[in-house]
């Protein structure tokens, strides 16, 4: 499942992407409530990945694999993303 629609740039020290599906009625996170705020984590770990392997890239390696374990600190300020 891919989440981010479009790379826009990078750097080493960030990443812009964009992603517009988050109204999309068939969005594989949706409950029947909504896209909840806490799949915001997904679409920056989905970035994070991207970020990492372009870093990579860039230096002329592979990128290892890499697990997202906790995010902690998160403040969701909006119920739903849609």
């Amino acid at each position: 499942m891919c989440l981010l629609e479009l790379f826009v740039e990078w750097d080493l020290q960030r990443i812009v992407c964009l992603a517009t599906n988050h109204r999309d009625a068939n969005h594989p996170l949706r409950t029947r409530t909504g896209l909840l705020s806490p799949c915001a984590i997904e679409y920056a770990a989905q970035a994070m990945a991207l970020h990492g392997a372009l870093i990579g890239q860039d230096a002329g390696t592979a990128a290892s694999p890499g697990y997202l374990a906790s995010a902690r600190g998160v403040r969701l300020h909006l119920l739903r993303l849609d």
